[in-house]
């Protein structure tokens, strides 16, 4: 068997599916908050908002995906990556999900597809107790299946993009025509963004946003049995 186990672009397709059993598509990262306290009620609103959480996934999420991807073959920097991405994420709810997404996509991957440096690299998170963030877990997956680095980046901008415009349909401020219209916008609108970013290390990342993060503080205040489902 080949050492990379993806073998081709429909396998992507897989991984970025909403019927892909993670909990990503049912989990709104704050966009019920964002609704409730008003600070997005026109699609414009919204399109504007989750431009602001593209600048930011770049900023902050990439270095980490990077990290994890350029170290899959160094556990010793894992503890440290981690540690320096729990240092920043401040917000308890993002923190909740960001280790119970990366531990669901990571435990799926791995039954699969044959992958025994996925299999150890758990071992290792389990073994010293670290958190399965999901950026980073996405980063050293990806090394592990043979994925190219600007490809995990695009499928985690497209999965946060569709993740928010489903919670927004199911919260009735978009309609799924309406919906689409705002993804094909946001996707166009940050492509340029992804195929330029300049790979940077994982402790220069930066947020620049801050509001969102007041924003999602209240999210859990209001969090609905479906999106903790």
């Amino acid at each position: 068997m080949s050492s990379n186990p993806i073998q081709n672009e429909i396998n992507l397709y897989q991984l970025s599916d909403s019927m892909f059993p993670i909990g990503g598509f049912v989990y709104s990262l704050g966009m019920e908050s964002a609704v409730k306290f008003g600070h997005v009620r026109t699609s414009d609103e919204v399109y504007r908002y989750l431009l602001t959480c593209l600048d930011q996934m770049i900023s902050f999420d990439f270095p980490f995906i990077d990290a994890g991807y350029t170290y899959i073959d160094d556990a010793n920097q894992w503890i440290e990556i981690v540690h320096t991405y729990e240092a920043m994420l401040i917000n308890p709810s993002i923190h909740k999900s960001s280790v119970v997404l990366g531990k669901n996509w990571i435990k799926l991957v791995t039954s699969l597809y044959e992958s025994k440096k996925l299999t150890d690299m758990m071992c290792y998170f389990d073994q010293h107790r670290l958190a399965y963030h999901q950026v980073i877990i996405l980063g050293l997956g990806g090394a592990g299946l043979g994925i190219p680095v600007d490809q995990i980046r695009q499928i985690f901008a497209y999965t946060f993009f569709r993740d928010q415009i489903s919670a927004l349909t199911r919260l009735g401020t978009l309609g799924p025509k309406g919906g689409q219209l705002l993804l094909t916008k946001l996707l166009k609108e940050s492509l340029p963004k992804l195929k330029n970013y300049q790979t940077k290390p994982y402790h220069e990342a930066s947020k620049s946003a801050y509001l969102l993060e007041v924003i999602q503080l209240n999210h859990d205040k209001i969090y609905s049995k479906l999106f903790q489902n």
